[in-house]
């Protein structure tokens, strides 16, 4: 029973469960490729970096949403009142031909040092982007048996005590040397030992050796994937600034901006383009009659209008770049002046830049004849000398149009 509940749950609750996005590194490029560039509006998302390897390297990442905003188009200002845009919505030992104990210390340390460096190196530029635990193991493995170590936490203490021994045997000589004079038989030695170890502590001063241990450590437990952030897709799009640095090196390996583009969520945008109308102005005109009348006739026109308008558009998100609803709005003809309104079905097509195919109902008050005009087999008829009447009557028709909005901006 209890399963059954945690099954009708999870039913009704789709978006709980998380999903993963790949970013794939290719370092010769030193590009990012996801293995998706759309995500489903309200779900969650784990996003994860493959092709690197997590021994030396380190990822900052920000997560951002963003919506496209565009201002209300002019000529549906009165509809719209009061709406701006779309985003409502130890001490020295004895010395000894000048080779103190001390030194030959210090010189075995510096030296186990450099070999750990250089095993380092060895490392890093054989598992740079590909990761191998075993091969790290048996270089750890064989330093600490050279070095006479247990394990690599216990070099991390050696060399910590390898800078601290080298400056207070360095202290020692200075001190030494100020009490030798120049002619003394010691002297030579003792100044050839201490640049030695001057050129040593100079060299512990300019080389991370901690890096490299901390490389080697890392190395026997590495992947080849690191996880990068999580997010909740919203809005129009989501944006992934990241910047890969390989802290082996220091240097910056990719610095950018993925993209993500959402959908399964409703829109509501504005555009402005061209209209076709069958609602058409008509023009009468007097054709004399029998007798004491007038025929009245009418002008013959063009079949369609064209007229410059916007709408606004509620659709649904089919996909990142297409979307189908309602849309609502009102277009100008240049031919008559008059205003029409419209509504119908909306296809909107594209991403930031959008373009639409929308078409339905129009309707408009236009010029038509007084329905108190006589009439009779032929027609209206009036009169001789009185006025054609006439009056605004609401028609309805069809239209079409192509309208586009290139002037969104990401907000």
């Amino acid at each position: 029973m209890k399963l059954l509940w945690l099954s009708l749950v999870l039913y009704c609750v789709p978006g709980i469960s998380q999903e993963r996005i790949e970013l794939a590194f290719d370092p010769q490029a030193g590009q990012i490729v996801a293995d998706r560039e759309q995500v489903r509006h309200g779900h969650w998302y784990d996003l994860e970096l493959t092709g690197i390897n997590s021994a030396h390297i380190s990822l900052v990442g920000e997560v951002g949403s963003f919506e496209f905003v565009s201002e209300v188009p002019e000529l549906l200002g009165p509809i719209f009142t009061g709406i701006r845009d779309n985003s409502v919505f130890s001490a020295p030992g004895t010395r000894g031909q000048g080779q103190g104990m001390s030194f030959l210390h210090a010189v075995r340390s510096f030296n186990a040092l450099e070999k750990m460096r250089g095993q380092g190196d060895a490392l890093y530029l054989a598992t740079r982007f590909s990761p191998d635990t075993a091969l790290a193991k048996a270089q750890g493995d064989r330093l600490l048996e050279e070095l006479q170590l247990g394990s690599l936490e216990q070099l991390s203490l050696e060399m910590e005590k390898t800078q601290y021994f080298l400056d207070a045997i360095l202290q020692n000589y200075s001190v030494q040397i100020e009490a030798l004079g120049t002619r003394d038989t010691l002297a030579h030695a003792l100044l050839l030992e201490y640049a030695t170890l001057r050129r040593m502590g100079d060299r512990l001063d300019n080389t991370d050796y901690a890096k490299a241990l901390d490389f080697m450590m890392r190395s026997q437990r590495a992947t080849d994937r690191l996880p990068v952030a999580g997010f909740r897709a919203e809005r129009d799009v989501v944006d992934l600034s990241l910047q890969i640095l390989d802290t082996y090196t220091g240097e910056t390996l990719y610095q950018g901006t993925v993209s993500f583009a959402t959908y399964g969520n409703f829109s509501f945008d504005f555009s402005t383009g061209l209209f076709c109308s069958d609602l058409v102005e008509h023009h009468y005109y007097r054709v004399p009659g029998s007798g004491d009348i007038d025929r009245i006739g009418k002008e013959d026109s063009d079949p369609l209008d064209i007229s410059l308008g916007a709408l606004a558009h509620f659709v649904y998100k089919i996909s990142p770049a297409l979307g189908a609803g309602i849309a609502l709005g009102a277009s100008l003809s240049p031919l008559d002046g008059q205003l029409r309104y419209l509504m119908g079905p909306s296809f909107m097509l594209g991403r930031q830049n959008l373009f639409s195919l929308s078409f339905g109902l129009a309707l408009a008050r236009l010029d038509r004849l007084s329905p108190g005009l006589p009439r009779d087999g032929e027609g209206p008829f009036l009169p001789t000398g009185d006025p054609i009447r006439t009056l605004k009557k609401l028609e309805t028709g069809f239209f079409a149009g192509i309208t586009y909005n290139l002037s969104r901006k990401r907000q």
